[in-house]
C-alpha cells in the first residue's frame, strides 16, 4: 500500500532556476524560428536540498510564465538531472498565484516574490537572499537558502 506524500508548491524563476534563456533576445527583438533548447542555472542548493526534500513531498510548480512548452521542457530537464519527479504544473496566465493555489491541494507554497504570495491561506516560505526586516503574517516565514527551506519543512512545516 503505498502513502501519499504532502505536495508543496514552488515557484520556478529565481526560486529554482535563474539565469535562463528561451532564446529570445529582448533588446533586438529576435526570437529563434525554432524550438531552442531552454538554458538555465540552478538555484544554489537546489540541486543537495530538493532531491532530500523530494523524499517526503511531491512537488506542484505554480509560475507566472506563459509558455507552457518551454516550462515543460525546463521541468523534464530539472527531474532528469535532480532525479526527482514533478507532480503538477500550472501557469497562472494573469490570476494571482494565491488565486491558484487555492485549486490545487498544495500544503506549503515557496516563491521568491512577497507581493505574489502575501495574501496566500496556505503555509508560506518566503525565499530571500538577503535579509529583510518587515512584518509577516503568521503563515510566513523567511529562509534565505535551501538549506533553511529544507529545515523549515523539517522542524516547522512537517
Amino acid at each position: 500500500m503505498s502513502t501519499s506524500k504532502k505536495i508543496i508548491g514552488i515557484d520556478l524563476d529565481d526560486t529554482l532556476i535563474s539565469e535562463y534563456s528561451n532564446g529570445y533576445d529582448y533588446s533586438s527583438g529576435y526570437y529563434p524560428k525554432q524550438s531552442v533548447k531552454p538554458k538555465f542555472k540552478l538555484v544554489g542548493g537546489v540541486k543537495k536540498f530538493l532531491p532530500k526534500i523530494y523524499k517526503k513531498y511531491d512537488f506542484h510548480i505554480i509560475t507566472a510564465r506563459s509558455d507552457m512548452e518551454w516550462t515543460k521542457q525546463v521541468i523534464a530537464r530539472l527531474e532528469k538531472r535532480l532525479k526527482i519527479k514533478i507532480s503538477g504544473l500550472t501557469l497562472t496566465y494573469g490570476k494571482t498565484k494565491e488565486d491558484e493555489v487555492k485549486n490545487t491541494n498544495v500544503l506549503t507554497m515557496i516563491d521568491d516574490d512577497y507581493d505574489n504570495i502575501k495574501n496566500c491561506d496556505r503555509k508560506v516560505i518566503l525565499f530571500t537572499n538577503y535579509s529583510k526586516s518587515r512584518s509577516l503574517p503568521s503563515n510566513v516565514i523567511e529562509c534565505q537558502s535551501w538549506k533553511d527551506i529544507y529545515e523549515a519543512l523539517e522542524c516547522k512545516f512537517g
